[in-house]
């Protein structure tokens, strides 16, 4: 009767641990079933890409049943120290073999919370102007204006210098127009003005501006300054490049033509004494 009991008492025990690893486990899915509606939800309001929402949605689904089976295991009668020992080594190894992805998965993270440039923007690093078209949750792809789809690692780019051309409501285009001495300064600066008021595109307010910006060596420095909006700016460029050389055409506006020099391998004196 010992023995059966004992056998009883073990299988009552055994019984009560499969039941309650079984009782883990269901509401270990049902909560990460419910985290990850409500982690979508929130990220639905974000600027965060599809892509990399749903990775998130997927680790934190993942890491709640993994939690879920590990509690599982406990209970079953595995010792908690063991299974957290060979959790440490498998995230020591994986941080030592995925370091430099580790860092591209830092970078993201910071641009999920601080986000300086979102889907949509037109950025400028690592020697690229492009438009974001996606961010990952270890890269980020642009499309440059030339239409070619680009893969930078987040790391780079945080390393590296950002500049987000679109943040901002409106950006300043400079155009530098070099005339000789003999053309009046006023009638230069209207007709350049008048070129920039006669697009849709440069915006009224701040006013575009001529300035003389330098008087050099046989011609004048002008500076047409616009301003306009972003994404507009690189259509408008060509555009007022255009414009001011059939105005100066019509005006006659003359230009300065190029010097060339000569290099005889002489110096002025020997050519004299010849």
């Amino acid at each position: 009767m010992t023995i059966e009991n004992e056998l009883r008492t073990i299988l009552i025990s055994a019984g009560f641990s499969i039941v309650g690893a079984i009782a883990v486990l269901i509401a270990g899915r049902w909560i990460a079933g419910l985290l990850r509606h409500s982690v979508r939800g929130l990220l639905n309001r974000t600027t965060v890409s599809p892509a990399l929402s749903e990775l998130i949605i997927r680790t934190v689904y993942y890491s709640i049943l993994l939690i879920a089976v590990l509690s599982a295991l406990v209970i079953l009668g595995i010792p908690a120290n063991i299974l957290l020992t060979c959790i440490a080594i498998l995230a020591l190894v994986a941080a030592v073999a995925l370091r430099e992805s580790l860092q591209d998965l830092a970078a993201t993270v910071n641009f999920v919370i601080f986000q300086p440039f979102k889907i949509g923007d037109q950025i400028d690093t690592n020697g690229i102007v492009g438009t974001v078209k996606e961010i990952l949750l270890f890269e980020t792809i642009l499309v440059t204006l030339d239409n070619r789809q680009t893969i930078i690692p987040n790391g780079n780019i945080q390393n590296n210098t950002l500049v987000n051309l679109t943040v901002l409501p409106q950006r300043r285009l400079d155009l530098t127009v070099l005339l000789n001495y003999s053309n009046d300064v006023c009638a230069a600066k209207d007709a350049l003005l008048e070129i920039a008021k006669a697009d849709s595109r440069v915006l009224k307010e701040p006013a575009p501006v001529v300035d003389v910006m330098e008087l050099g060596v046989g011609q004048v420095k002008y500076v047409l300054r616009v301003y306009a909006r972003p994404l507009e700016i690189w259509g408008l460029l060509p555009a007022l490049n255009e414009r001011i050389k059939l105005l100066m055409e019509q005006r006659q506006l003359t230009v300065p033509l190029p010097q060339m020099h000569l290099d005889t391998g002489q110096n002025p004196s020997q050519t004299q004494r010849e």
